[in-house]
């Protein structure tokens, strides 16, 4: 049985009963993807009505089978909490659909390890969407104020002389 549905944006517009976090990305492990699957599975014990959609880029990136690798690093509980709470989109979408993407959700989550600028943080609050992401990295700029806040992190070294950092995302 799989864990997570395909379906598109107009399905999320429909949705607004419950609360939704969204993730866009590549999904890759410097995402903060199964940081993020992890974190959710305590947010959807505690509210059952919370969902995430996950953005990803199929026509660029292993997205979808990267998402299915995640899904599988989680513990049975974690499984059985996410259950058919995940959306996963994978099509390339215009701008006005991404615009839309961004507005159809309550919060945008980027609990990322390493990036350069993280373009979805703009883009969320351009649209007036509050974002939470990695704090301690190149988005500390944009989290001041009262619509972005900073998932604390932890600093670690990368190779002999640990002179390149990631940042691991609290998951609490």
């Amino acid at each position: 049985k799989e864990t997570f549905c395909y379906i598109g944006p107009e399905f999320l517009q429909r949705q607004r009963t419950r609360y939704k976090f969204l993730h866009v990305s590549t999904l890759e492990y410097r995402k903060g993807i199964d940081a993020l699957l992890r974190a959710f599975a305590h947010v959807a014990i505690l509210h059952p009505d919370a969902r995430l959609v996950l953005k990803g880029c199929d026509q660029l990136y292993p997205s979808k089978r990267l998402f299915g690798h995640w899904m599988t690093t989680l513990n049975q509980q974690e499984r059985r909490a996410v259950e058919g709470k995940v959306t996963y989109i994978g099509d390339t979408l215009t701008a006005h659909q991404m615009a839309d993407l961004y507005r159809s959700a309550d919060c945008l989550v980027q609990p990322y390890r390493a990036e350069s600028y993280c373009m979805p943080v703009v883009e969320a609050l351009a649209c007036g969407v509050p974002v939470l992401c990695t704090a301690g990295g190149p988005t500390d700029a944009l989290i001041e104020g009262h619509v972005a806040f900073g998932i604390q992190s932890k600093a670690i070294p990368l190779g002999a002389d640990g002179q390149q950092v990631v940042l691991e995302p609290d998951v609490g």
